[in-house]
C-alpha cells in the first residue's frame, strides 16, 4: 500500500510540473495539434507508432533501434510547416544581377531572417550579397 501511494504521489507531482514523458490522448475525435514526443529511456517502437498514427517502415525501425533519441528528434518532432527557402533570399539573388543595390538590401534582410527563422536560403542570400557588392563596385569604377 505504501508503494502504491508513493508511485501515485510521484506520478501526480511529476505530471503537475509537466515533465512526465507521456503523450496525452485526446478524448474526442476532433483533431488536435500534436505535442512534442519526449524521449525517455524505456520508450518503445509501439509508442512512437501510436504517436505517428502509422507503422514504421524497415529503415525507420532500424534507425529507431540504433539511436532512439536522434530518431525522435530528427524524424518525429519535425515541425508541421515546411521550412522552405526564404523569399527575400531568392529576391536578393535575382535582383543583384539587375539592380545590385536592391540585391544587397534584400540579401542582407534575408541573412537576418534565415538566421532567425532557420529557413533555407543562406547560400542564395550570401551569393546575392557578394554579386550585388561586386556589380556595384564595377558600376562605380566604370
Amino acid at each position: 500500500m505504501k508503494k502504491l501511494l508513493l508511485i501515485l504521489t510521484v506520478f501526480f507531482s511529476v505530471q503537475a510540473y509537466g515533465t512526465f514523458p507521456m503523450k496525452s490522448v485526446p478524448v474526442s475525435n476532433q483533431p488536435t495539434p500534436k505535442t512534442e514526443l519526449l524521449y525517455h529511456k524505456g520508450i518503445t517502437r509501439s509508442e512512437v507508432e501510436t504517436y505517428l498514427g502509422r507503422e514504421l517502415n524497415g529503415g525507420e525501425r532500424l534507425a529507431f533501434s540504433l539511436h532512439k533519441r536522434r530518431f525522435i528528434d530528427q524524424f518525429v518532432n519535425t515541425p508541421e510547416e515546411d521550412k522552405g527557402t526564404d523569399g527575400f533570399a531568392i529576391a536578393g539573388f535575382v535582383s543583384s544581377f539587375f539592380f545590385p543595390v536592391a540585391g544587397i538590401v534584400f540579401s542582407a534582410i534575408a541573412l537576418g531572417r534565415v538566421k532567425k527563422n532557420g529557413k533555407k536560403g543562406k547560400g542564395l542570400a550570401t551569393a546575392g550579397l557578394v554579386i550585388g557588392i561586386v556589380f556595384t563596385a564595377l558600376f562605380l569604377l566604370l
